[in-house]
Protein backbone atom coordinates (compact mmCIF):
# COMPACT_ATOMS: atom_id res chain seq x y z
CA UNK A 1 0.00 0.00 0.00
CA UNK A 2 1.80 3.70 -1.20
CA UNK A 3 2.21 6.26 1.33
CA UNK A 4 -1.08 8.46 -0.15
CA UNK A 5 -3.32 5.82 0.94
CA UNK A 6 -2.40 4.91 4.18
CA UNK A 7 -1.92 8.58 5.35
CA UNK A 8 -5.53 8.63 3.58
CA UNK A 9 -6.87 5.70 5.65
CA UNK A 10 -4.83 7.08 8.88
CA UNK A 11 -7.00 10.37 8.65
CA UNK A 12 -10.39 8.12 8.12
CA UNK A 13 -9.33 6.30 11.43
CA UNK A 14 -8.60 9.28 13.59
CA UNK A 15 -12.37 10.60 12.44
CA UNK A 16 -13.70 7.40 13.44
CA UNK A 17 -12.30 7.02 16.58
CA UNK A 18 -13.52 10.45 16.93
CA UNK A 19 -17.06 10.02 16.27
CA UNK A 20 -17.81 6.42 17.30
CA UNK A 21 -18.04 8.02 20.82
CA UNK A 22 -21.59 9.89 19.81
CA UNK A 23 -23.15 12.48 21.71
CA UNK A 24 -21.04 13.87 24.63
CA UNK A 25 -22.20 13.05 28.24
CA UNK A 26 -19.95 14.49 31.12
CA UNK A 27 -21.53 11.72 33.43
CA UNK A 28 -20.12 8.94 31.20
CA UNK A 29 -17.06 10.34 29.40
CA UNK A 30 -14.21 12.43 30.13
CA UNK A 31 -13.61 14.90 27.82
CA UNK A 32 -9.65 15.42 26.93
CA UNK A 33 -8.41 18.16 24.84
CA UNK A 34 -5.09 17.30 23.13
CA UNK A 35 -3.32 20.32 22.47
CA UNK A 36 -0.24 21.55 20.67
CA UNK A 37 3.75 21.53 21.42
CA UNK A 38 5.20 24.75 21.73
CA UNK A 39 8.83 25.51 20.60
CA UNK A 40 10.52 27.45 23.17
CA UNK A 41 13.69 27.63 21.64
CA UNK A 42 15.24 27.95 17.86
CA UNK A 43 12.45 28.39 15.09
CA UNK A 44 14.05 25.91 12.95
CA UNK A 45 13.12 23.45 14.67
CA UNK A 46 9.09 24.56 14.98
CA UNK A 47 8.53 21.68 12.45
CA UNK A 48 8.98 19.49 15.29
CA UNK A 49 5.44 20.44 16.92
CA UNK A 50 2.83 19.33 14.78
CA UNK A 51 4.76 15.79 14.82
CA UNK A 52 5.09 15.79 18.62
CA UNK A 53 1.18 16.48 18.59
CA UNK A 54 0.30 14.01 16.15
CA UNK A 55 2.21 11.21 18.62
CA UNK A 56 0.80 12.31 22.06
CA UNK A 57 -2.61 11.88 20.17
CA UNK A 58 -2.13 8.25 19.02
CA UNK A 59 -1.12 7.47 22.93
CA UNK A 60 -3.86 8.96 23.92
CA UNK A 61 -6.38 7.21 21.75
CA UNK A 62 -5.33 3.97 23.41
CA UNK A 63 -6.15 5.27 27.09
CA UNK A 64 -8.74 2.89 27.85
CA UNK A 65 -10.36 4.69 31.02
CA UNK A 66 -10.09 7.88 32.98
CA UNK A 67 -10.50 7.48 36.93
CA UNK A 68 -12.36 10.10 38.89
CA UNK A 69 -11.21 11.26 42.17
CA UNK A 70 -13.66 12.45 44.93
CA UNK A 71 -12.96 16.20 44.05
CA UNK A 72 -14.24 15.51 40.95
CA UNK A 73 -16.83 13.34 41.63
CA UNK A 74 -18.05 16.03 44.26
CA UNK A 75 -18.04 18.24 41.22
CA UNK A 76 -20.29 16.10 39.02
CA UNK A 77 -22.98 15.27 41.93
CA UNK A 78 -23.12 19.04 41.95
CA UNK A 79 -23.29 19.24 38.48
CA UNK A 80 -26.14 16.64 38.64
CA UNK A 81 -28.48 18.29 40.56
CA UNK A 82 -28.54 21.39 38.39
CA UNK A 83 -31.23 22.11 35.54
CA UNK A 84 -28.97 22.07 32.75
CA UNK A 85 -27.54 18.34 33.58
CA UNK A 86 -30.16 16.98 35.45
CA UNK A 87 -31.30 14.55 31.83
CA UNK A 88 -27.75 13.78 31.65
CA UNK A 89 -27.63 12.54 34.69
CA UNK A 90 -30.54 10.46 34.34
CA UNK A 91 -29.15 8.98 30.94
CA UNK A 92 -25.82 7.95 32.81
CA UNK A 93 -27.82 5.87 35.05
CA UNK A 94 -28.23 8.33 38.19
CA UNK A 95 -24.81 6.81 39.02
CA UNK A 96 -21.61 8.63 39.01
CA UNK A 97 -18.77 6.40 38.34
CA UNK A 98 -15.24 5.96 39.01
CA UNK A 99 -13.75 5.30 35.38
CA UNK A 100 -15.40 7.38 32.48
CA UNK A 101 -14.38 7.09 28.92
CA UNK A 102 -12.26 9.68 27.24
CA UNK A 103 -13.79 11.34 24.84
CA UNK A 104 -11.02 12.91 22.91
CA UNK A 105 -10.41 16.19 20.48
CA UNK A 106 -7.55 18.06 19.11
CA UNK A 107 -6.99 21.42 18.51
CA UNK A 108 -4.85 24.04 18.35
CA UNK A 109 -3.98 25.11 22.21
CA UNK A 110 -0.63 25.79 24.36
CA UNK A 111 -1.94 26.40 27.72
CA UNK A 112 -2.11 30.29 27.65
CA UNK A 113 -5.11 31.79 29.26
CA UNK A 114 -5.79 29.35 31.38
CA UNK A 115 -8.77 28.52 33.16
CA UNK A 116 -11.46 27.99 30.53
CA UNK A 117 -14.77 27.97 30.77
CA UNK A 118 -16.75 25.22 28.80
CA UNK A 119 -19.51 23.37 29.64
CA UNK A 120 -17.69 19.93 29.15
CA UNK A 121 -14.40 20.68 31.71
CA UNK A 122 -12.04 19.18 29.81
CA UNK A 123 -8.78 18.02 30.61
CA UNK A 124 -6.30 19.61 28.41
CA UNK A 125 -2.83 17.80 27.76
CA UNK A 126 -0.40 19.83 25.95
CA UNK A 127 3.70 20.14 25.97
CA UNK A 128 6.54 22.43 24.83
CA UNK A 129 10.37 21.64 24.04
CA UNK A 130 13.64 23.30 23.48
CA UNK A 131 16.39 22.37 21.66
CA UNK A 132 19.45 23.53 22.95
CA UNK A 133 21.92 21.12 21.51
CA UNK A 134 21.33 17.73 19.93
CA UNK A 135 22.47 16.16 22.99
CA UNK A 136 20.44 18.27 25.29
CA UNK A 137 16.39 18.52 24.35
CA UNK A 138 13.82 19.54 26.89
CA UNK A 139 10.73 18.03 26.69
CA UNK A 140 7.65 19.13 28.97
CA UNK A 141 4.09 18.25 29.31
CA UNK A 142 1.42 19.45 31.12
CA UNK A 143 -2.24 18.58 32.14
CA UNK A 144 -4.94 21.09 33.00
CA UNK A 145 -8.16 19.82 34.94
CA UNK A 146 -11.22 22.21 34.32
CA UNK A 147 -13.27 20.38 37.28
CA UNK A 148 -10.30 21.15 39.76
CA UNK A 149 -8.98 24.23 38.21
CA UNK A 150 -5.44 23.13 38.28
CA UNK A 151 -2.69 21.53 36.82
CA UNK A 152 -2.83 18.17 38.22
CA UNK A 153 0.66 17.01 35.88
CA UNK A 154 3.45 18.82 35.40
CA UNK A 155 6.27 16.36 33.97
CA UNK A 156 9.61 17.36 32.42
CA UNK A 157 12.74 15.35 31.31
CA UNK A 158 15.60 15.36 29.02
CA UNK A 159 16.19 13.81 26.04
CA UNK A 160 18.31 13.71 22.56
CA UNK A 161 17.04 14.95 19.76
CA UNK A 162 17.11 11.80 17.85
CA UNK A 163 14.83 10.63 20.65
CA UNK A 164 12.91 13.41 20.48
CA UNK A 165 11.81 12.28 16.67
CA UNK A 166 12.13 9.05 16.95
CA UNK A 167 11.61 7.53 20.36
CA UNK A 168 8.85 9.33 21.75
CA UNK A 169 8.11 6.58 24.16
CA UNK A 170 11.08 7.27 26.24
CA UNK A 171 9.19 10.47 27.52
CA UNK A 172 5.85 10.05 26.63
CA UNK A 173 5.58 6.57 28.52
CA UNK A 174 6.48 8.05 31.67
CA UNK A 175 4.59 11.03 31.36
CA UNK A 176 1.42 8.65 30.89
CA UNK A 177 2.80 6.94 34.26
CA UNK A 178 3.29 9.52 36.23
CA UNK A 179 -0.14 10.66 35.13
CA UNK A 180 -2.75 8.10 34.82
CA UNK A 181 -4.35 6.91 38.51
CA UNK A 182 -4.08 3.32 37.49
CA UNK A 183 -1.12 0.74 36.98
CA UNK A 184 -0.65 0.62 33.33
CA UNK A 185 2.39 -1.44 31.56
CA UNK A 186 4.21 -1.45 28.24
CA UNK A 187 3.51 -3.96 25.52
CA UNK A 188 4.71 -4.53 22.05
CA UNK A 189 2.62 -6.65 19.19
CA UNK A 190 4.29 -7.73 15.90
CA UNK A 191 2.05 -9.66 13.43
CA UNK A 192 2.94 -11.14 10.46
CA UNK A 193 2.02 -9.99 7.18
CA UNK A 194 3.11 -6.61 8.60
CA UNK A 195 0.00 -5.03 7.29
CA UNK A 196 -2.22 -6.95 9.75
CA UNK A 197 -4.53 -5.18 11.94
CA UNK A 198 -4.06 -5.06 15.86
CA UNK A 199 -7.01 -5.24 18.29
CA UNK A 200 -6.80 -5.03 22.06
CA UNK A 201 -10.35 -5.33 23.81
CA UNK A 202 -11.56 -4.41 20.00
CA UNK A 203 -9.77 -1.21 20.19
CA UNK A 204 -7.76 -0.81 16.86
CA UNK A 205 -3.95 -0.22 18.67
CA UNK A 206 -1.69 -0.48 15.58
CA UNK A 207 -0.86 -2.40 11.51
CA UNK A 208 1.25 -4.73 11.78
CA UNK A 209 2.95 -3.98 14.49
CA UNK A 210 2.34 -2.17 17.77
CA UNK A 211 4.99 -0.36 19.70
CA UNK A 212 5.69 -0.03 23.36
CA UNK A 213 2.01 0.84 23.81
CA UNK A 214 0.13 1.18 26.67
CA UNK A 215 -1.62 -1.57 28.13
CA UNK A 216 -3.55 -1.70 31.57
CA UNK A 217 -2.62 -3.94 34.26
CA UNK A 218 -4.02 -7.93 33.59
CA UNK A 219 -6.08 -9.84 31.09
CA UNK A 220 -6.25 -8.85 27.50
CA UNK A 221 -8.45 -10.13 24.81
CA UNK A 222 -6.06 -9.89 21.63
CA UNK A 223 -7.13 -10.56 17.79
CA UNK A 224 -5.56 -9.90 14.67
CA UNK A 225 -6.95 -9.66 11.23
CA UNK A 226 -6.21 -9.79 7.53
CA UNK A 227 -8.09 -10.68 4.90
CA UNK A 228 -6.71 -13.84 3.41
CA UNK A 229 -5.67 -15.18 6.73
CA UNK A 230 -7.34 -17.01 9.46
CA UNK A 231 -8.44 -14.42 12.18
CA UNK A 232 -6.43 -15.38 15.25
CA UNK A 233 -7.76 -14.66 19.01
CA UNK A 234 -6.01 -14.84 21.79
CA UNK A 235 -5.75 -13.54 26.12
CA UNK A 236 -3.08 -12.25 26.91
CA UNK A 237 -1.95 -11.32 30.63
CA UNK A 238 -0.30 -8.59 30.73
CA UNK A 239 1.86 -8.20 34.32
CA UNK A 240 4.43 -5.98 33.61
CA UNK A 241 6.86 -3.52 31.35
CA UNK A 242 7.80 -5.23 27.60
CA UNK A 243 5.35 -7.22 27.56
CA UNK A 244 6.25 -8.85 23.89
CA UNK A 245 4.58 -11.47 21.23
CA UNK A 246 4.62 -11.97 18.18
CA UNK A 247 2.04 -13.72 15.98
CA UNK A 248 1.81 -15.39 12.48
CA UNK A 249 -1.33 -15.76 10.93
CA UNK A 250 -1.94 -18.99 8.66
CA UNK A 251 -3.46 -18.16 5.36
CA UNK A 252 -7.14 -19.41 4.67
CA UNK A 253 -7.22 -22.43 2.26
CA UNK A 254 -8.56 -22.36 -1.19
CA UNK A 255 -12.22 -23.24 -0.65
CA UNK A 256 -13.24 -26.99 -1.47
CA UNK A 257 -15.58 -27.76 -4.22
CA UNK A 258 -18.29 -30.53 -3.46
CA UNK A 259 -20.44 -31.97 -5.68
CA UNK A 260 -23.79 -32.83 -3.68
CA UNK A 261 -26.34 -35.12 -4.57
CA UNK A 262 -29.85 -36.68 -3.36
CA UNK A 263 -32.23 -39.54 -3.39
CA UNK A 264 -34.14 -37.97 -4.44
CA UNK A 265 -32.98 -35.04 -6.42
CA UNK A 266 -34.30 -31.60 -6.70
CA UNK A 267 -34.16 -30.97 -2.87
CA UNK A 268 -33.48 -27.15 -1.76
CA UNK A 269 -29.48 -26.73 -0.39
CA UNK A 270 -28.80 -24.25 2.32
CA UNK A 271 -25.60 -23.18 3.05
CA UNK A 272 -25.40 -21.31 6.99
CA UNK A 273 -29.02 -20.43 6.06
CA UNK A 274 -27.92 -19.21 2.97
CA UNK A 275 -29.93 -20.44 -0.46
CA UNK A 276 -27.27 -21.65 -2.53
CA UNK A 277 -29.94 -23.74 -5.54
CA UNK A 278 -31.45 -27.17 -5.78
CA UNK A 279 -29.93 -30.94 -6.08
CA UNK A 280 -27.42 -31.84 -7.92
CA UNK A 281 -25.16 -28.88 -7.07
CA UNK A 282 -21.65 -27.86 -6.82
CA UNK A 283 -20.75 -26.28 -3.86
CA UNK A 284 -17.61 -24.10 -2.73
CA UNK A 285 -16.90 -24.74 1.27
CA UNK A 286 -14.67 -22.69 2.89
CA UNK A 287 -12.53 -23.69 6.35
CA UNK A 288 -14.22 -23.76 9.12
CA UNK A 289 -17.35 -24.74 11.04
CA UNK A 290 -20.24 -24.24 8.15
CA UNK A 291 -23.75 -26.49 8.37
CA UNK A 292 -25.24 -27.99 4.87
CA UNK A 293 -29.07 -28.19 5.40
CA UNK A 294 -31.24 -30.23 2.70
CA UNK A 295 -34.72 -29.63 2.22
CA UNK A 296 -37.42 -31.70 0.21
CA UNK A 297 -41.07 -31.54 0.78
CA UNK A 298 -41.88 -34.71 1.73
CA UNK A 299 -38.62 -35.68 3.19
CA UNK A 300 -37.19 -35.05 6.75
CA UNK A 301 -34.69 -32.08 6.60
CA UNK A 302 -30.75 -33.04 6.79
CA UNK A 303 -28.57 -30.71 8.54
CA UNK A 304 -24.93 -31.73 8.01
CA UNK A 305 -21.50 -30.43 9.69
CA UNK A 306 -19.12 -30.19 7.16
CA UNK A 307 -16.03 -30.62 9.39
CA UNK A 308 -17.79 -34.05 9.38
CA UNK A 309 -16.90 -34.78 5.86
CA UNK A 310 -13.44 -36.54 4.56
CA UNK A 311 -10.92 -33.92 3.44
CA UNK A 312 -10.93 -36.08 0.29
CA UNK A 313 -14.54 -36.18 -0.38
CA UNK A 314 -15.42 -34.80 -3.64
CA UNK A 315 -18.99 -36.22 -3.92
CA UNK A 316 -21.52 -36.05 -1.42
CA UNK A 317 -24.42 -38.83 -2.02
CA UNK A 318 -27.28 -38.11 0.51
CA UNK A 319 -30.72 -40.29 0.20
CA UNK A 320 -33.42 -38.07 2.40
CA UNK A 321 -35.25 -40.09 4.58
CA UNK A 322 -39.40 -40.14 5.00
CA UNK A 323 -40.56 -38.34 7.72
CA UNK A 324 -41.37 -39.64 10.95
CA UNK A 325 -44.76 -39.71 12.83
CA UNK A 326 -44.77 -36.59 15.02
CA UNK A 327 -45.95 -37.22 18.88
CA UNK A 328 -49.72 -36.17 17.94
CA UNK A 329 -49.95 -37.93 14.70
CA UNK A 330 -48.14 -41.18 17.18
CA UNK A 331 -50.93 -40.60 19.54
CA UNK A 332 -53.64 -40.39 17.03
CA UNK A 333 -52.86 -43.46 14.99
CA UNK A 334 -52.60 -45.08 18.43
CA UNK A 335 -56.21 -44.18 19.29
CA UNK A 336 -57.22 -45.86 16.02
CA UNK A 337 -55.60 -49.32 16.96
CA UNK A 338 -57.11 -49.25 20.35
CA UNK A 339 -60.45 -48.33 19.05
CA UNK A 340 -60.15 -51.12 16.31
CA UNK A 341 -59.20 -53.69 19.30
CA UNK A 342 -62.15 -52.87 21.39
CA UNK A 343 -64.61 -52.78 18.53
CA UNK A 344 -63.08 -56.46 17.53
CA UNK A 345 -63.35 -58.05 20.79
CA UNK A 346 -66.81 -56.58 21.23
CA UNK A 347 -67.80 -57.94 17.64
CA UNK A 348 -66.07 -61.24 18.55
CA UNK A 349 -68.46 -61.23 22.04
CA UNK A 350 -71.61 -60.19 19.88
CA UNK A 351 -70.79 -63.23 17.51
CA UNK A 352 -71.01 -65.27 20.22
CA UNK A 353 -74.36 -63.79 21.08
CA UNK A 354 -75.67 -64.23 17.51
CA UNK A 355 -74.75 -67.73 17.47
CA UNK A 356 -76.02 -68.39 21.05
CA UNK A 357 -79.62 -66.93 19.70
CA UNK A 358 -79.37 -68.73 16.77
CA UNK A 359 -78.66 -72.01 18.63
CA UNK A 360 -82.07 -71.22 20.66
CA UNK A 361 -84.21 -70.15 17.66
CA UNK A 362 -82.96 -73.62 16.11
CA UNK A 363 -84.57 -75.17 19.38
CA UNK A 364 -87.70 -73.50 19.06
CA UNK A 365 -88.64 -74.31 15.81
CA UNK A 366 -87.71 -78.17 16.52
CA UNK A 367 -89.97 -77.90 19.43
CA UNK A 368 -92.77 -75.86 17.90
CA UNK A 369 -93.21 -78.99 15.07
CA UNK A 370 -93.27 -81.59 18.35
CA UNK A 371 -95.12 -79.68 20.62
CA UNK A 372 -98.78 -79.06 18.16
CA UNK A 373 -100.59 -77.99 21.97
CA UNK A 374 -98.19 -75.26 22.84
CA UNK A 375 -97.80 -74.19 19.07
CA UNK A 376 -98.72 -70.41 19.50
CA UNK A 377 -96.45 -69.89 22.47
CA UNK A 378 -93.45 -71.43 20.92
CA UNK A 379 -94.51 -69.61 17.62
CA UNK A 380 -94.22 -66.29 19.30
CA UNK A 381 -91.04 -67.01 20.90
CA UNK A 382 -89.80 -68.27 17.53
CA UNK A 383 -90.35 -65.34 16.07
CA UNK A 384 -88.88 -63.11 19.16
CA UNK A 385 -85.41 -65.30 18.80
CA UNK A 386 -85.50 -64.63 14.98
CA UNK A 387 -85.29 -61.07 15.30
CA UNK A 388 -82.94 -60.83 18.03
CA UNK A 389 -80.34 -63.38 15.66
CA UNK A 390 -80.94 -61.08 13.25
CA UNK A 391 -80.27 -57.92 15.12
CA UNK A 392 -76.96 -59.41 16.48
CA UNK A 393 -75.92 -60.04 13.69
CA UNK A 394 -76.15 -56.85 12.09
CA UNK A 395 -74.46 -55.45 15.21
CA UNK A 396 -71.63 -57.33 14.75
CA UNK A 397 -71.12 -57.23 11.43
CA UNK A 398 -71.14 -53.00 12.00
CA UNK A 399 -68.90 -53.34 14.94
CA UNK A 400 -66.08 -55.56 12.36
CA UNK A 401 -66.57 -52.88 9.85
CA UNK A 402 -65.89 -50.32 12.47
CA UNK A 403 -62.87 -52.27 13.60
CA UNK A 404 -61.45 -52.47 9.84
CA UNK A 405 -62.37 -48.80 9.33
CA UNK A 406 -59.82 -47.80 12.60
CA UNK A 407 -57.44 -49.92 11.30
CA UNK A 408 -57.60 -48.66 7.91
CA UNK A 409 -57.15 -45.44 9.73
CA UNK A 410 -54.00 -46.65 11.96
CA UNK A 411 -52.19 -47.79 8.80
CA UNK A 412 -53.33 -44.36 6.86
CA UNK A 413 -52.15 -41.97 10.02
CA UNK A 414 -48.33 -44.14 9.64
CA UNK A 415 -48.32 -43.25 5.93
CA UNK A 416 -49.11 -39.76 6.15
CA UNK A 417 -46.25 -37.06 5.44
CA UNK A 418 -45.96 -34.28 8.27
CA UNK A 419 -45.73 -30.92 7.10
CA UNK A 420 -46.54 -31.32 3.64
CA UNK A 421 -48.45 -27.93 3.53
CA UNK A 422 -45.86 -26.09 5.85
CA UNK A 423 -42.64 -23.97 5.05
CA UNK A 424 -40.10 -26.77 5.12
CA UNK A 425 -37.46 -23.98 4.53
CA UNK A 426 -35.16 -23.52 8.02
CA UNK A 427 -35.97 -20.68 9.97
CA UNK A 428 -34.10 -17.34 10.02
CA UNK A 429 -31.41 -17.85 12.67
CA UNK A 430 -31.76 -21.34 11.98
CA UNK A 431 -28.58 -23.49 14.15
CA UNK A 432 -28.68 -26.81 15.63
CA UNK A 433 -26.66 -26.77 19.20
CA UNK A 434 -23.43 -27.73 18.89
CA UNK A 435 -22.42 -29.56 22.31
CA UNK A 436 -24.11 -32.56 23.42
CA UNK A 437 -26.00 -33.53 20.08
CA UNK A 438 -25.50 -36.78 19.13
CA UNK A 439 -26.35 -36.49 15.15
CA UNK A 440 -23.83 -34.65 12.89
CA UNK A 441 -26.30 -31.38 12.85
CA UNK A 442 -24.43 -28.97 14.68
CA UNK A 443 -22.55 -25.81 13.22
CA UNK A 444 -21.24 -22.70 13.60
CA UNK A 445 -20.49 -19.81 10.52
CA UNK A 446 -17.88 -20.34 8.34
CA UNK A 447 -15.19 -18.49 8.02
CA UNK A 448 -15.32 -15.99 4.98
CA UNK A 449 -12.79 -13.07 3.85
CA UNK A 450 -13.82 -9.42 5.29
CA UNK A 451 -13.43 -6.12 3.84
CA UNK A 452 -11.18 -4.55 6.35
CA UNK A 453 -9.91 -1.27 7.31
CA UNK A 454 -6.09 -0.61 7.39
CA UNK A 455 -5.12 3.08 8.65
CA UNK A 456 -1.21 3.48 8.95
CA UNK A 457 -0.86 3.86 13.21
CA UNK A 458 3.02 4.61 14.22
CA UNK A 459 3.79 4.59 17.51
Amino acid sequence: MNLYKRLVLFFIFLFITRTLVGDFNIFKQRKIVIGEFQNRGDPDYDYISESLGTRLYTYVILIPFITVDDEERAFLENLSKTDEFKSAFIEAGDVIGYRLTPDIEQRPFTGIGLPFSERSWPMYIYGSYKVLTEDDTRVSLYVYNSMTGRLIADYKTQTTLYSLLNEPHTYFIPFFKHFLKYTIYTATIETEPEDSLIFIDERLVGIGSAQNILIPRGQHRLTIKNDGFRDYTDFINVTGDDFYIKVELKETEDPRILLVLTDPSEADVYLNEAFLGKTPLEISLAEGYQTLTFVKEGHDRLVINTNNLSPDEKTLNLKLSTPKLTQDQYLQAETHLKRAKILSYTGIGMLGVSILLGREKTLYDQNEDLGANRYEDLHLKTNIFTYLTVASSIITGGIFAFSFLEMIRYFIRYGETPGATTDQKPPAGYQEPPVGYQEPLVGYPGTSNIELLKAEVRF
